[in-house]
């Protein structure tokens, strides 16, 4: 072999050597490098989980905290629903409305005018749900008074109580507006009661009117209602009082 194919073959062989060298080098760099993404990924990626842990902790606590206001608040609420309730009930029971509320009103207004309380405890106590009346009650028939009425009428006295009674009302009109010599039964009537003590006392309203009147111990409850044209008819009752 000759001097010079030898030494091809040995320059071969070191840029092979070198070729291969190389490419381990770079092989190893690569390698490094992919190694230290990897773990500066994975230490990346642990802080990221970690710093989600501990948000996901705050988020939680922050839950748990707004969990026990609301449940502080649900109970508050629940505390004063009870209280409402409570309040409304005792309003109910306590302070009085429709009828009984008319009724305090009007003993309010008796002891205003000087009626004592005691006498208003009488009364009540003694006051009882069947009431001692007259068999049957009295009825008449009752000219209605207006302004044009021909003449001044006497009073319609009921036998046996001493008690008489007038009516007046307003003139009824014609188509041309004209009035007439009866009332209007549609429009308020003023009826007037005299007792035998001589003192008138009177009621205004539309009919069916009702009114109670105390004399002694008897109360006549009157219950007037519209009759024929220019009459109404007074029903009286004479019961013990109270």
């Amino acid at each position: 072999m000759s001097l010079g194919l030898w030494d091809e073959r040995r320059r071969r062989r070191r840029q092979f050597r070198q070729t291969v060298f190389r490419w381990l080098l770079a092989f190893a760099v690569v390698a490094g490098a992919g190694i230290f993404a990897y773990r500066q990924g994975t230490a990346l990626a642990e802080r990221g989980v970690a710093a989600r842990d501990e948000q996901i902790r705050a988020l939680v606590a922050q839950v748990d905290e707004l969990r026990a206001t609301t449940d502080a608040q649900a109970d508050q609420i629940a505390a004063e629903r009870g209280r409402a309730e409570e309040w409304r009930q005792r309003y109910e029971r306590d302070v009085a409305t429709g009828e009984t509320r008319e009724l305090f009103d009007l003993v309010q207004s008796k002891l205003t005018q000087g009626v004592g309380t005691a006498r208003l405890r009488w009364v009540v106590e003694r006051t009882e749900a069947r009431r001692d009346c007259d068999p049957r009650p009295q009825v008449k028939r009752v000219l209605v008074q207006t302004p044009i009425s021909p003449g001044a009428r006497a009073p319609t006295a009921f036998a046996g109580t001493g008690v008489s009674v007038t009516i007046g009302g307003l003139s009824a009109r014609n188509s041309s507006g004209a009035p007439e010599a009866w009332f209007d039964a549609k429009l308020p009537v003023t009826f007037t009661v005299t007792p035998s003590g001589g003192r008138a006392v009177e009621t205004t309203g539309p009919l069916p009117l009702t009114y109670s009147v105390l004399e002694g111990d008897r109360e006549f409850r009157f219950a007037i209602n519209a009759a024929a044209r220019g009459y109404a008819q007074v029903s009286l009752e004479r019961c013990r009082f109270p």
